[in-house]
């Protein structure tokens, strides 16, 4: 199974993707309160109005850069081949990377949930979610079929769902730190605590789907 190509993204001016990769910057280090027009504005050597002119506002801006992150951690799965990974192998590789990525987003500061923040946003990235799982899932069918067919995993499990049941464990432990780390005592910031989480929700995921198993819960209504 060779590596999907990444997606095409909307072509942007050179102004445009100047203002975006210099948001981006800004977002890791400083954090969504933190972010300054003003300050994006001079370094991307631009006036402040024309990033109102591209964007509307700073929710605007910070909409445009989370849906860059996300489309990072979708080209990042898709530029990967497990096809010489074993099923059980293929699968704990996936789940890490995605993992991976998503943690990146947000200690970044700009995470695709971010985006469901700001005021109108939600067609976008509903669009966005629905013109890139298709690509992302079907990596993940095959390695499930895989799995299936050499007695390894169920057979019949929903990708769509097994992707989403894996990335709200993802994002409840990123999102959530604070709660988690309060009632495990673990300091889930540190990555000793974020690699046995990690460990954890592979583990758990694998599981609902063993062969030996009971009935897997990733089947549509």
């Amino acid at each position: 199974m060779s590596a999907a190509q990444p997606r095409p993204r909307r072509p942007m001016n050179p102004t445009v993707r100047r203002i975006v990769d210099t948001a981006r910057e800004e977002f890791a280090s400083n954090g969504a309160a933190g972010v300054n027009l003003a300050t994006i504005a001079a370094r991307a050597s631009v006036a402040r109005q024309l990033i109102y002119y591209y964007f509307r506002s700073k929710g605007g801006l910070h909409l445009a850069v989370a849906q860059e992150n996300a489309l990072d951690v979708i080209d990042d799965l898709l530029s990967r081949d497990y096809g010489e990974l074993a099923p059980r192998a293929a699968l704990v590789a996936m789940i890490g990377d995605m993992f991976a990525q998503i943690s990146q987003t947000i200690s970044n500061g700009v995470g695709l949930h971010q985006c469901l923040e700001v005021q109108g946003a939600r067609g976008g990235v509903r669009s966005l979610l629905r013109s890139a799982q298709p690509a992302v899932s079907a990596k993940l069918a095959a390695i499930l079929r895989r799995g299936a067919a050499d007695g390894g995993f169920q057979s019949g499990v929903d990708a769509d769902l097994f992707l989403a049941t894996a990335a709200s464990m993802m994002y409840g432990c990123l999102l959530n730190e604070a709660v988690i780390s309060a009632a495990t005592d673990q300091d889930l910031r540190t990555p000793d605590a974020l690699a046995r989480w990690l460990d954890r929700t592979t583990r758990i995921l694998l599981a609902s789907i063993d062969a030996s198993a009971p009935a897997h819960p990733y089947v549509r209504p």
